[in-house]
């Protein structure tokens, strides 16, 4: 799993910038992934790759200036050794806001940090891409209420497509607690009670999110990352 993160976050970028000849092993798209990965950690150091393992969510307000735009000098101070992947880029931005500071974040991480790898980018979306100007669908009880898959499935395919849209790569999302005690202060977020519904319905929203990435690792341009929580199986006080 590490090594397909670490791999995810190598290419997560790519459309930043034009095709360009590759200098070392891990920037080569042609060769296997675990030949890149191996290379690439080999060459850092202990702090590129604690980096790697942390997130930036609210200190990431200090990336932004007052028009919420990137700021380079507050990167370098913040992560200078690159970082993981950032936290609700999108919040209080409009989609071209969002879009703007996450290519300008990429941007600036592959041109100044020594090794030049992006960051994943994660957002909420537990029923639509929880963004401004997003589309928001019934909560996650209500949709699993209709007993469908194809809905579950179009529902997170929409959300992903409009994550992907703004620089998103990773949805916090399916919950797959059940809802086991209405004294549980997130019943809505889940899918209900019936652990053969969830299931099938918890496939439907990843393979949404997903695609057939599962398959052979690759994710096409409208698809993300989807993320199984909280505690799988639990939902309870």
């Amino acid at each position: 799993m590490h090594k397909a993160l670490l791999f995810a976050a190598l290419v997560s970028a790519g459309a930043l910038a034009a095709a360009e000849p590759a200098a070392l092993p891990y920037q080569d798209s042609s060769l296997a992934v675990d030949q890149r990965v191996d290379d690439l950690l080999g060459r850092m150091t202990l702090a590129e790759k604690i980096a790697q393992l942390q997130t930036v969510w609210q200190q990431r307000r200090t990336l932004e200036d007052k028009q919420l735009r990137f700021v380079a000098d507050a990167a370098a101070k913040l992560i200078p050794h690159g970082i993981g992947h950032i936290g609700r880029p999108s919040e209080f931005k409009t989609p071209q806001q969002t879009a703007e500071f996450n290519n300008a974040l990429q941007r600036w991480l592959k041109q100044h940090t020594r090794l030049g790898i992006p960051a994943l980018m994660h957002e909420e979306a537990l029923h639509g891409y929880a963004a401004f100007d997003a589309s928001s669908l019934p909560q996650a009880i209500a949709l699993a209420s209709s007993w469908s898959p194809q809905i579950m499935h179009d529902v997170y395919a929409l959300a992903a497509q409009e994550m992907r849209a703004t620089g998103a790569h990773w949805a916090l999302t399916p919950i797959l607690d059940i809802a086991r005690d209405p004294r549980w202060g997130r019943i809505e977020e889940t899918m209900g009670e019936d652990p053969y519904l969830m299931s099938a319905l918890g496939v439907a929203a990843v393979k949404g999110f997903q695609g057939n990435a599962g398959k052979d690792g690759a994710f096409a341009e409208d698809k993300v990352v989807a993320t199984l929580k909280h505690l799988t199986g639990h939902g309870q006080p």
